[in-house]
């Protein structure tokens, strides 16, 4: 299992195997579920835990649609969520 596995799997077992965005749940044996960054890379997101959330294949192909609201948490002032609010 490569590090980047390990990761993966980490962040499906925090989110308790379940999409953030629409609720689906999948199970530990055969998760189709695709982690995704809350803020892109690209607009100053990183790579730490914290802006990787599991979502499933249909959200993850629909991303741009989602505009992360259903992750943003208005009292929580950390750099991602004030990452989230710039570009929602």
């Amino acid at each position: 299992m490569t590090p980047k596995h390990k990761q993966a799997v980490k962040i499906f077992e925090r989110d308790n195997f379940t999409c953030q965005y629409c609720g689906a749940m999948f199970s530990e044996e055969q998760p189709p579920l695709h982690v995704h960054h809350r803020v892109f890379t690209s607009q100053g997101g990183g790579n730490e835990p914290e802006n990787k959330v599991s979502c499933c294949g249909f959200c993850h192909f629909n991303h741009g649609n989602l505009k992360n609201k259903r992750l943003f948490n208005e009292k929580d002032n950390s750099t991602i969520n004030k990452l989230i609010k710039r570009y929602a």
